[in-house]
């Protein structure tokens, strides 16, 4: 279970060899580095994080399981800014966020519409990684009490013999 952070093109993203080059910058700029061919990155301070995304294509996605350091919050922003993305967490505010290096108008397809057009989101700009870090932190705190929240819960009272019952008292267990 993580908590996504997403990097969503702009009409002014590269892409190709174009899009990996201005990602490696942004990394190289952090100090932190890709890990494997699985896009995992390495940050300064040794941290592995999970980062999905083709080598050649614009855009991915973070998979935050721990915490948002300061480290990962500027990672996350140089990608973004050197690469034209705007930033979308999984959370219920529907912003993205841009950062200054970003020019273009966010590409985002409406799911519930079944469509590729552009839909009206609200933009937010992002000043730097500590702004981006405190936009991002009231997602990743409901998140993480969500997630914390999953271990303490008892089973469905009425089905203390089903699967999902049986599931529910070995988790409990363990914490």
């Amino acid at each position: 279970m993580s908590f996504d952070v997403f990097l969503v093109p702009s009409s002014a993203t590269p892409g190709g060899p174009e899009a990996r080059a201005a990602t490696d910058g942004a990394l190289l700029l952090c100090g932190a580095r890709r890990a494997h061919p699985d896009q995992d990155l390495v940050l300064c301070t040794g941290e592995e994080v999970e980062f999905y995304g083709a080598d050649d294509d614009p855009g991915g996605m973070f998979a935050l399981r721990g915490g948002l350091s300061p480290e990962l919050a500027q990672v996350i922003f140089e990608i973004a800014d050197a690469t034209a993305c705007y930033i979308m967490a999984a959370d219920e505010s529907g912003a993205v966020l841009r950062t200054p290096g970003n020019s273009g108008a966010p590409l985002l397809a409406d799911e519930d519409a079944g469509d590729e057009d552009e839909v009206a989101r609200e933009v937010i700009p992002v000043a730097d990684p500590a702004e981006l870090a405190q936009r991002l932190m009231g997602g990743f705190e409901a998140w993480s009490g969500y997630r914390d929240g999953i271990g303490t819960q008892a089973p469905p009272a009425d089905e203390p013999n089903s699967l999902l019952g049986r599931f529910w008292s070995r988790l409990t267990k363990r914490s």
